[in-house]
């Protein structure tokens, strides 16, 4: 008998980040500030039997080496080795952003398949304990430090303590004004190639700290966008076309790190600006995202 266990994931983008790293994947992550959108990734995980050893892995309807997709296929191992037997299974994952922009889609992808594998695999884990699996994964394979933990609980959210679930702290707010995010994608880049340079983590560190200090003594939207942009600034990564993007309107950011955007817009304002959008970038992605608020969960 089939059984069939959906979760979802929201994507996570983060505009100040300061990486926390320890000797432990539980207790390494970051500080900064970041907000979860929609649309995130969908995982569903199907038991088709059990006795043999076999999993089929699908991405966005296309079959997939799971070997391919670092993070989720070490969660898929973690949890089958919790589990301790053989089983049978289809993976099915859906994404609608693209991968290495800056939207913590390895994250969500793995937060989403732990949840799904708890709950199909009837595990037992807490929805804490499963999550902390793909924060580990994550730190394990250089992929992403806060995400998990930003994915889980949803919306604005300052982290202000690292670590994953259950160790780090992280704190919701809500702007004054209700805004959606408009996402410009140009192009990926990889985070673990960046953060191996010395002298840009020690700049992200010391002024990352600062700002993140100055945005707490006045949390507001207008101090979210005032410091994402000159953490942007100083850390001196900012792509052409985001710089071109943060000149035209100034509620907008990078996304760390990606070589995207983001612009937050009032509801009246969101079919002119991507028209804007369109005009000025004819070759880009252009996504009309929501804040999610409600984070992570199990649908079925």
């Amino acid at each position: 008998m089939t059984k069939a266990v959906s979760a979802y994931a929201p994507c996570h983008v983060s505009t100040l980040f300061v990486p926390v790293i320890t000797d432990s994947p539980e207790t390494t992550g970051s500080l900064g500030i970041g907000f979860s959108i929609f649309p995130g990734v969908y995982t569903t995980v199907k038991i088709l039997g059990y006795g043999s050893k076999h999993v089929k892995w699908l991405l966005n309807g296309e079959p997939v080496q799971p070997e391919n997709l670092l993070t989720s296929f070490t969660v898929f191992k973690k949890m089958l080795e919790i589990y301790g037997g053989n089983v049978k299974m289809e993976i099915s994952q859906w994404c609608y952003l693209p991968i290495g922009g800056g939207f913590g889609v390895s994250g969500a992808s793995a937060l989403s398949l732990s949840l799904a594998l708890n709950e199909a695999l009837e595990l037992g884990l807490s929805t804490e304990e499963a999550a902390m699996i793909a924060h580990v994964s994550e730190v394990i394979n250089k992929t992403g430090l806060g995400d998990v933990i930003s994915s889980l609980l949803g919306g604005f959210e300052i982290r202000v303590k690292a670590g994953g679930p259950g160790h780090g702290t992280v704190k919701k707010w809500e702007p004054e004004l209700y805004v959606s995010p408009i996402i410009i994608y140009f192009s990926s880049i990889e985070t673990r190639k960046v953060l191996r340079e010395n002298t840009l983590t020690q700049r992200i560190s010391e002024f990352g700290r600062e700002l993140l200090q100055e945005f707490l003594k006045n949390v507001s939207l207008e101090k979210f966008i005032a410091v994402s942009r000159k953490f942007t600034e100083i850390i001196g990564l900012c792509p052409e076309e985001v710089e071109t993007v943060m000149s035209k309107f100034a509620m907008s950011s990078m996304v760390m790190l990606g070589n995207s955007a983001f612009i937050m817009v009032h509801p009246e304002e969101i079919h002119p600006t991507i028209s804007t959008l369109r005009e000025m970038f004819p070759n880009a992605t252009i996504v009309e995202a929501k804040i999610d608020y409600r984070g992570a969960k199990v649908i079925t």
